[in-house]
């Protein structure tokens, strides 16, 4: 049996579009999600807005065996 976990990532408010996908996508996320026991596959999913628009950065999504 598998288990899928979703994540909503919303951006801070003193971060750009692009610093908060530069974070996310970076290697201090990715090195904690990686070390995740059972995980299976990791995507990131991001949203596409405008700068300056108060938005969510995407979503996360996680499997486990």
């Amino acid at each position: 049996m598998a288990a899928k976990v979703t994540f909503v990532i919303f951006r801070r408010s003193d971060l750009t579009r692009d610093q908060c996908l530069d974070q996310w996508k970076g290697e201090r996320h990715g090195a904690l999600v990686r070390k995740t026991p059972g995980l299976r596959k990791w995507t990131q999913n991001h949203v596409v807005s405008e700068e300056g628009e108060r938005t969510l950065g995407g979503i996360d999504e996680l499997w486990f065996d």
